[in-house]
């Protein structure tokens, strides 16, 4: 399972050794089907940008207690066009996110210390 040093560090991030365990767990047997409502479009569940903005681009980071407040594993950036819409930024956002999304969590489940994956499939 963990050692003292890695609950020591869990416990500073403000995230339980649970939580942890539950992440792995679903990183390595996939994460449950989610039923939407609608599809997210600009205004509604995509945030707009103003034109003077020159740069967007994604984060994956470490889930704590906040939304979106976790530690940053990986960023990259895409230049705004002046001619780029709402919609014309969200395919950028998604070409990046499908190129990047799952290697990065291919990157980190490699790293993850063997122990950690044995303790996962306990959860």
């Amino acid at each position: 399972m963990f050692t003292k040093q890695d609950i020591a560090q869990i416990n500073a991030l403000g995230i339980s050794p649970v939580t942890i365990e539950r992440q792995i767990w679903y990183f390595r047997n996939g994460f449950p089907f989610i039923t939407l409502d609608r599809p997210a479009k600009a205004g509604d569940g995509i945030l707009m940008f103003e034109n003077r903005e020159k740069e967007s681009g994604i984060s994956v980071h470490f889930v704590n207690k906040s939304y979106d407040e976790g530690d940053i594993i990986f960023q990259v950036r895409c230049k705004i066009e002046p001619s780029d819409t709402p919609e014309t930024l969200a395919q950028k956002i998604h070409a990046l996110e499908y190129e990047h999304y799952p290697k990065v969590i291919e990157d980190i489940v490699i790293k993850l210390p063997e122990f950690l994956i044995k303790s996962s499939e306990e959860v």
